[in-house]
């Protein structure tokens, strides 16, 4: 009589870990490390909010700066769930652009305004 239990240990035995591409994934992974960092500097900071924007530009150029680190494109990561091509890339760069220009404005906006919260 066998044991149900041993065709089960067969089974997930025979599950392999997904290839995984870190060079790959390292605008992600800079945009929410710095992302992390920013949200809990605004926790222990007061109403002078500088320092939030010296780091989130430095995230965004951090993120835009690895997103060329792949020479050889398209990549893919995940069991082809993820993929890094040309297209990829630009947006990442027009998303953190455009991160950035906000970022930028709103300080300007936020003087102007006299508005001192987040």
């Amino acid at each position: 009589m066998s044991n149900p239990a041993e065709g089960n240990l067969e089974i997930i035995d025979s599950i392999a870990a997904p290839a995984i591409d870190i060079v790959s994934l390292a605008p992600v992974l800079t945009l929410s490390v710095f992302a992390m960092i920013v949200l809990i500097m605004d926790l222990f900071t007061g109403k002078i909010k500088s320092g939030l924007v010296v780091v989130s530009l430095t995230g965004l150029l951090l993120t835009a700066i690895s997103s060329l680190a792949k020479f050889d494109l398209p990549v893919q990561s995940f069991n082809n769930s993820y993929v890094v091509d040309h297209l990829s890339v630009f947006f990442t760069f027009i998303f953190t652009f455009s991160s950035a220009m906000a970022i930028l404005l709103s300080v300007e906006y936020n003087k102007r305004h006299n508005i001192k919260l987040g």
